[in-house]
């Protein structure tokens, strides 16, 4: 893994802000405003927005021209040449000046009580380091999905993350400025899954406390990092390298067949979800079989017809019609029901024992 820089001293500031949001916009003028909407809509008004603002310079006046459309001292723009989403949250960090950081990405978006139930859950807790919530999935207009997982899993949670994120974006959790403080900062090698990293080696020393209500909703563009699925691929594999070889996965060896099987469902739905452009059978089939190796099981599953038959269209039918013949058997082509096996794992038991 690359190396994490490490984490700045927190600004002085005479009256201390209780929460620094951050959000890292680049090119994003399309949803910028609706994303800032949802945090000045928040319940829990005692914070700072933190706009970390990177793009080409004209992009950036875009952007900084819709900020300025709302009259809030609380939100603080700062401008910086292009870079990756974890250099910039980095740069958020060096701007935070509260005791709670909250991330959140300029295209998703946040229920009102968000900030406030996750502040009230971690007072509770005090010996956890990081608060989190349930997630919807909406599209790039704004409309719903399909739900996340629950918010469900308490304490000691590095196991179960281990096999699957259910975080699900960097836009969920409220953590506490120290717990970062003593982990590292977001590594900055890592162009996308940076969040997964971070979540990953905040929960080799904190708790995590849930808040199982559906506070993020997190859109999913085609045109996202993630849908680069071979760099996402060789991305999470160097994650779970340094996550199995850190002490607190010692005793969780037997963990990485269940890991890798999720890994490889995830990018098997990532493929069938791209855009028609973007779509690749053959991908696609290298990927669903690096699943079915770590999970043989897989193939008895309902979906697989499903997979196959979208499969087959994908390299039978003539691109330009792909999409048209989708949408007339939406239902059929649905794929999605995959990453439903991410969260019932066989390695249930293999937890509780070590629990």
């Amino acid at each position: 893994m690359g190396q994490c820089r490490p984490f700045p001293a927190l600004n002085p500031c005479l009256e201390m802000t209780l929460i620094s949001i951050i959000i890292p916009a680049f090119n994003a003028e399309a949803t910028i405003r609706e994303t800032v909407q949802s945090v000045l809509a928040q319940t829990l008004t005692d914070f700072e927005l933190v706009v970390i603002n990177s793009a080409t310079e004209a992009n950036r006046a875009k952007t900084e021209a819709i900020l300025a459309e709302f009259d809030d001292p609380r939100i603080k723009v700062f401008g910086y040449s292009e870079a990756n989403a974890s250099l910039n949250r980095n740069r958020g960090i060096g701007h935070a000046s509260a005791p709670f950081l909250a991330f959140l990405d300029a295209d998703d978006l946040w229920a009102p009580t968000k900030l406030e139930q996750q502040y009230e859950a971690l007072q509770s807790h005090p010996e956890a380091g990081v608060a989190y919530s349930a997630t919807e999935c909406i599209n790039e207009q704004s409309q719903f999905l399909r739900r996340g997982p629950a918010a469900s899993w308490a304490g000691d949670v590095y196991g179960r993350l281990l096999i699957y994120n259910f975080i699900v974006s960097g836009s969920n959790v409220l953590v506490r400025a120290e717990a970062i403080a003593q982990v590292g900062l977001f590594d900055e090698s890592l162009p996308n899954a940076q969040d997964y990293d971070m979540w990953l080696r905040l929960a080799e020393q904190f708790d995590f406390v849930p808040v199982n209500e559906i506070h993020v909703r997190y859109r999913v563009s085609t045109q996202s990092l993630s849908f680069n699925i071979p760099r996402t691929e060789r991305l999470m594999l160097r994650i779970f390298e340094r996550a199995f070889a850190c002490p607190k996965a010692q005793s969780l060896q037997g963990l990485k067949p269940y890991c890798l099987a999720n890994l490889y469902k995830y990018l098997t739905s990532k493929s069938l979800e791209a855009s028609p452009e973007q779509q690749n059978p053959f991908q696609t089939l290298s990927l669903l079989f690096k699943a079915l190796r770590w999970e043989p099981g897989l193939i008895r599953k309902p979906v697989m017809v499903k997979i196959f038959l979208k499969v087959m269209a994908l390299l039978l039918v003539p691109r330009p019609w792909t999409p048209a013949l989708f949408h007339k058997f939406a239902r059929l082509m649905d794929t999605t029901t995959l990453l439903g096996y991410l969260t019932q794992s066989d390695a249930v038991p293999l937890l509780a024992a070590e629990a």
